[in-house]
């Protein structure tokens, strides 16, 4: 999914549908142009694992239909000034571990995908 900004927070912001999510303290953050729409379900807010390079970060806020964000106050300023999109399911959070962290199966996650989420497949897998 693309990144499409990228904004500081200071303690105290909110975040997401009913500012359902506070600043605990001054954070960077990045809205992604992906949500449930796509597949990526609303419950997992606070749970999902995304991928920005070799760093794994959360959502923060309510995730929405078509974007939700994510915080990437630990990672490098020259990553995120390299990195254009960011891997939602792959081999850092596999469609097993999203289906667990739902109390679903991995078919209900790979069948939920929208139509615009690019699917990459690895023949050695």
């Amino acid at each position: 999914a693309p990144i499409l900004q990228i904004r500081a927070l200071k303690k105290g912001d909110t975040i997401g549908y009913g500012a359902s999510f506070v600043a605990d303290t001054d954070m960077r953050v990045a809205t992604i142009g992906a949500g449930y729409a796509d597949g990526y379900r609303r419950y997992l807010q606070d749970k999902g694992k995304i991928a920005v390079g070799d760093y794994i970060t959360r959502p923060v806020g309510r995730i929405s239909m078509d974007l939700m964000v994510i915080d990437v106050s630990q990672i490098p300023d020259q990553i995120l000034e390299a990195t254009t999109s960011v891997c939602l399911l792959g081999p850092h959070y596999t469609a097993q571990e999203m289906a667990a962290d739902l109390d679903t199966i991995p078919y209900e996650i790979l069948t939920a995908l929208g139509d615009r989420v690019v699917r990459a497949y690895d023949a050695a897998s």
